[in-house]
């Protein structure tokens, strides 16, 4: 038994040993941080170092010269492609030629880059094995590069520094289409978030007749259909010549019809409706109301006659009370969600339809 464990321990020894250079030449924290003195020629080829020879390329927008040059610096010595099998070095190629055709728009300008995703073809997945391997284009079709210990030093090193490097030059030339997603995505939430945090509330009818359970649109609506919304209200009732027979009188105010409509970020709205109020006593009165955001809703009742036989008007004080006692439907949250699950599904389609 302890000589099958000495064996055992002895095997796994030379697994682990066998294995260091792999994790070196493929993991790029690892020889990224390794001293240039170390590396002698290899230094240059890193792909940090790589990245930055070539950023006048990419400064000019002379995009897809990148690919070649990346195709020229990694089969020239000390890097050596040589120790793959025809069809992975043809693939190798092949994949080269489809990262220019990717990086070819953005030689039209800035612009341009925004308007396709170049795609990470050359990223490398790990297997951690036993025994450890990498793999480029994993997935894609029809051949596939692996590495491991078995793989000569210079090519194995070769096809790992590709790969980082052909991956940093796709990071940067989608950067500012990510980076404008970013910012536009982030406007979209919280045009959302305004909008179910600061709107006026809409009761089961509203929702549906307002069309949200068939929106195409991602957006949070800009306008609003108001229709037979109740709400809570306070009405000041005088005959305006006179203030000192002003009375006040709750009531539920009920506005059959109104329209609204939203500012560009969803944070204030303005409208107009018409209203009747029920008081407790008294009959009912008609007005139109004026909704202003943030300022309140208010509005002329013209009530019928009082018991003495003069007529007396009312300003009414709405409280828009379903936006205190519930929260936001369920509806908005899952258009919002899907809202942005779509703009990291297709991030380039979602750029193209936000707004700014």
């Amino acid at each position: 038994m302890r000589l099958r464990a000495t064996f055992m321990i002895a095997a796994l020894a030379s697994i682990a040993n066998a294995q260091l250079p792999v994790r070196f030449d493929c993991v790029r924290d690892r020889f990224e941080s390794a001293d240039s003195a170390s590396l002698g020629a290899w230094a240059a080829l890193r792909p940090s170092a790589v990245v930055k020879r070539l950023e006048g390329l990419r400064l000019s927008d002379h995009w897809s010269a990148l690919a070649d040059s990346l195709r020229s610096i990694y089969s020239t010595p000390p890097a050596d492609l040589s120790g793959l099998a025809q069809p992975e070095r043809d693939a190798i190629i092949a994949q080269l030629g489809a990262l220019a055709a990717d990086l070819e728009p953005g030689e039209l300008g800035p612009a341009q880059r925004m308007s396709k995703a170049a795609t990470d073809r050359f990223h490398l997945s790990m297997d951690l094995g036993p025994p450890l391997a990498f793999t480029l284009f994993d997935g894609i079709p029809p051949t596939q590069v692996a590495v491991g210990a078995s793989t000569p030093d210079a090519t194995r090193r070769s096809v790992c520094w590709l790969a980082f490097a052909a991956s940093d030059v796709v990071q940067l030339y989608n950067m500012p289409a990510l980076a404008a997603l970013s910012a536009a995505l982030s406007r979209r939430t919280q045009r959302w978030d305004n909008f179910m945090n600061h709107g006026y509330s809409l009761l089961p009818l509203e929702m549906l007749v307002n069309g949200f359970y068939h929106r195409e649109s991602l957006e949070p609506p800009s306008a609003q259909l108001i229709l037979m919304h109740p709400s809570a209200g306070t009405q000041i009732v005088t005959s305006f010549q006179s203030f000192r027979d002003a009375r006040r009188e709750d009531v539920l105010a009920l506005e059959p019809i109104g329209i609204l409509g939203y500012n560009a970020d969803r944070s204030q709205f303005g409208g107009v409706s018409l209203v009747a109020t029920f008081p407790s006593s008294n009959g009912i009165g008609i007005g139109g109301m004026l909704h202003l955001s943030h300022l309140g809703h208010a509005a002329y009742i013209v009530r019928p006659k009082d018991a003495d036989g003069k007529r007396r008007g009312a300003l009414l004080m709405s409280l828009d009370v379903y936006h205190y006692v519930s929260a936001a439907p369920d509806k908005f949250k899952e258009l919002k969600d899907k809202a942005v699950k779509e703009c990291k599904a297709k991030p380039i389609d979602c750029l193209k339809q936000l707004k700014p």
